[in-house]
């Protein structure tokens, strides 16, 4: 890659920070709040395969977000 702040041999760069939004349910009504809590979740089988990929990658860290992830009854199932 050119024009990189530092010498790599890779071909790509990893994320080495992701945050993925599980759900956009929550609880809550904030004012300041953009989430559409119109839109339906990714079925949970989607959600394992993204979470599979990303572990592949060796992701460093990974946060779960949305509106509220623990409005999802199959979080800790994730």
């Amino acid at each position: 890659m050119k024009n990189l702040p530092f010498k790599t041999d890779h071909k790509f760069i990893l994320p080495f920070d992701v945050s993925l939004e599980v759900t956009d349910n929550c609880q809550l009504s904030c004012i300041h709040c953009s989430v559409d809590r119109l839109k339906e979740d990714l079925p949970f089988k989607e959600l394992q395969i993204i979470l599979k990929k990303l572990m592949l990658m060796k992701i460093f860290n990974l946060t779960l977000s949305g509106g509220e992830p623990f409005m999802r009854r199959d979080i800790y199932d994730l």
